[in-house]
């Protein structure tokens, strides 16, 4: 182990951390949850603005009059697209979490 290393070992396990490893799987966590926000945000913005979620605004796609046809259209992408997101963000997520194996 490197000085350079063993500094980093030391100031992780003074903040409370065990090593490095957990320090970093905390960061990404944390950074995660943040991105995972951001979609959250924006899938909300698409149902306030609908008043509905994703799968009734699919439904409902072309009795829709309020909003034209190509303002549907690419809400109707860009909303699949942050859903799709999330869902890959909650399964990284998952993957990080500390396993809760039985005994």
């Amino acid at each position: 182990m490197t000085v350079q290393q063993a500094a980093i070992e030391l100031a992780v396990q003074q903040i409370g951390f065990k090593s490095v490893y957990d320090f970093a799987a905390q960061k990404l966590r944390d950074s995660l949850l943040e991105e995972i926000k951001v979609s959250l945000d924006a899938i909300d913005v698409f149902e306030r603005k609908y008043g509905m979620n994703y799968e009734q605004f699919k439904n409902q796609f072309f009795s829709l009059k309020t909003f034209d046809l190509f303002e549907r259209e690419d809400d109707s992408m860009d909303w699949s697209a942050e859903i799709a997101q999330l869902r890959i963000l909650e399964k990284r997520l998952a993957q990080l979490l500390p396993s809760n194996a039985a005994s």
